[in-house]
């Protein structure tokens, strides 16, 4: 019986007109390096070089991306996903996606000492229907024909993880020593290929080349970790590390600065440069349309939320009398990146026309922040 017939171009470029959206990594700067994000049909190596797997540092690094690329398939795209756990246990795995999710403490979650509040969102999440959308397998003997097995089964699949790759059953097997081509590698590819999903396969530290060669994948992400600077603080802080994109035919594209936010179990952008965005001239003047039109209506706040006010009042330099305990000091650049945080959430404002006018001004401000770096995903909460 023939087998079946070989593709055209024609039907090749359609299929890449036709191509279904990426998958986000939840790091803006990331994504730009991968084309917008992880690609459906192609397979991604991550590989760990430095101080990445020292004591209470979750997943050894490269989970951590994992981790927020499984929140941007469940959280943002309503899909499924597919997470083959052969280092991570799935309580770690539930720990980060959550932690990173909610923004609240990896540890505390893990122990069982979260806040009664931070608790209850954890539940509200986890019984929701995008945490039902995420089956984990954690069975150590499961190989690549199982993963395949159990991904062609989910219903709206977008994302499949195999994270501890080295752990993956038959990977450096006597029998496909002499090349790439054969056994799991080819399998996941296959996997990628068909089912129309990215596939990103986490690797500890340690032989990078050596999985490289064996998985020979479509794109590698190679994560160098620093050591913890002097002044790192797990609470309100994050050490700054590297990302290199390699596209395996055309070679090194771009290295991007990223920031491991260990606390909550995230990988994150790099630091907004808010005095450069709003020092500039095109900066200033957005800065000074949003307090004209705070002005007016600090001088009747009624309707306007409180802690908006106070950052309002700070960022005219005249607080209110009832608002007058800032817990924040009096610096510009302070003043403008609390009113960004508060305005992502994009709180009410009065149905009047001072309100309908500050709304106005505060998108200008914002979208100027966006367009000049700003990443609310990368936000570090004020509060552990």
């Amino acid at each position: 019986m023939p087998g079946p017939a070989p593709g055209s171009l024609a039907e090749a470029a359609a299929s890449l007109l036709g191509a279904r959206a990426p998958v986000s990594t939840l790091v803006r700067v990331l994504d730009e390096a991968l084309g917008g994000g992880l690609h459906p049909g192609r397979l991604y190596l991550v590989t760990v070089s430095g101080p990445a797997g020292g004591e209470g540092r979750p997943g050894a690094g490269g989970g951590l991306l994992a981790g927020g690329a499984v929140r941007a398939a469940l959280f943002r795209d309503a899909g499924a996903v597919l997470y083959a756990a052969f280092g991570p246990s799935a309580r770690d795995i539930a720990a980060r996606v959550m932690a990173g999710e909610l923004r609240v403490g990896y540890r505390a979650l893990r122990e069982g000492r979260l806040k009664r509040a931070d608790r209850a969102a954890v539940a509200e999440l986890s019984a929701g229907p995008e945490a039902a959308r995420l089956l984990i397998e954690d069975r150590p003997g499961t190989g690549a024909g199982e993963l395949a097995r159990l991904a062609g089964g989910l219903e709206g699949l977008r994302l499949v993880v195999v994270d501890g790759l080295e752990a993956l059953p038959g990977l450096r097997g006597p029998a496909h020593a002499a090349g790439a081509f054969d056994g799991p590698g080819r399998e996941l590819r296959r996997l990628a290929r068909d089912l129309d999903v990215p596939v990103l396969a986490v690797a500890g530290a340690g032989d990078g080349e050596g999985l490289r060669a064996v998985l020979a994948p479509d794109v590698v992400v190679a994560l160098a970790f620093a050591a913890d600077d002097a002044g790192y603080n797990a609470g309100y802080s994050a050490r700054r590390d590297r990302a290199r994109v390699t596209e395996c035919d055309l070679g090194l594209q771009t290295e991007v600065e990223v920031r491991t936010d260990l606390a909550r179990a995230r990988l994150i952008g790099p630091e907004f440069d808010v005095h450069g965005v709003f020092g500039s001239d095109e900066g200033r003047l957005v800065v000074d349309g949003l307090t004209d039109a705070a002005q007016g209506v600090l001088e009747a706040p009624e309707g306007l939320p409180e802690i908006l006010v106070k950052r309002l009042g700070q960022l005219c330099r005249g607080m209110p009398k009832e608002f007058s305990g800032l817990e924040f000091g009096d610096l510009p650049d302070e003043a403008q990146q609390a009113v960004l945080e508060e305005w992502t959430a994009r709180p009410s404002l009065p149905d009047t026309d001072e309100g309908r006018r500050l709304g106005v001004a505060l998108d200008a401000f914002y979208a100027h922040a966006v367009a000049h770096g700003y990443d609310p995903e990368a936000e570090i909460p004020r509060e552990a």
